[in-house]
């Protein structure tokens, strides 16, 4: 009997990931060559673009329109980093895409996290734990993604209780406490210290 919890286990997973992943045609029409001069894109605003009549997923044009209206009134450094990260979230990411993800960071990692939305810090830290250039670069950036990763699923899942994430969950009469799974003991949300030493480790 198979008690694998997904059906064809770690290897489905992964042959399904993967096939998300083919790189985007046409990415080198949205990227500045690798060495321009990257301060006057802080300077200038993203405008929303008309979306196409025909999308294409397979396509960086779509995407570059997508991100043109999640990212209306920023900055377009803002918007060259989330094509960035995209490009570099496919297979083979061209060589230029990584240079000017690590010049943003570096030359202006400051200001460019002055206006960004979180959505696209949690982005970041999982970009940095697939391409960081140094071994701290790539374990900080996957706890970071592992650790928004966990926050996502249990408050998606506390979202389906009606009840806020600063309130505690409480038994109704009558109601069982089950035993927690894999063995491990429960978390003390009064005295526990688990939050602060995950972010300590980080």
């Amino acid at each position: 009997m198979d008690d694998q919890i997904y059906s064809g286990g770690f290897y489905t997973l992964v042959k399904s990931f993967d096939r998300k992943r083919s790189q985007f045609e046409n990415w080198a029409d949205v990227l500045p060559a690798p060495d321009e001069d990257l301060a006057p894109f802080f300077d200038r605003t993203v405008l929303p673009i008309a979306p196409p009549t025909r999308r294409r997923t397979t396509d960086i044009h779509d995407k570059l329109n997508d991100f043109s209206t999640q990212l209306t009134g920023h900055s377009e450094a803002l918007l060259l980093h989330a094509l960035l990260i995209a490009i570099l979230r496919r297979h083979s990411p061209p060589a230029d895409a990584v240079t000017l993800f690590f010049r943003l960071w570096s030359e202006y990692g400051a200001q460019l996290v002055k206006d960004m939305p979180v959505r696209w810090m949690v982005s970041a830290a999982t970009t940095f734990a697939d391409h960081g250039q140094t071994g701290d670069q790539r374990a900080c950036g996957m706890g970071l993604s592992v650790l928004y990763d966990t926050l996502k699923l249990y408050e998606s899942e506390r979202t389906c209780s009606g009840i806020s994430g600063r309130k505690l969950f409480k038994l109704k009469p009558g109601e069982k406490q089950h035993s927690m799974p894999l063995g491990v003991s429960r978390y003390s949300f009064k005295g526990g210290d688990l939050n602060q030493n995950m972010l300590a480790r980080l």
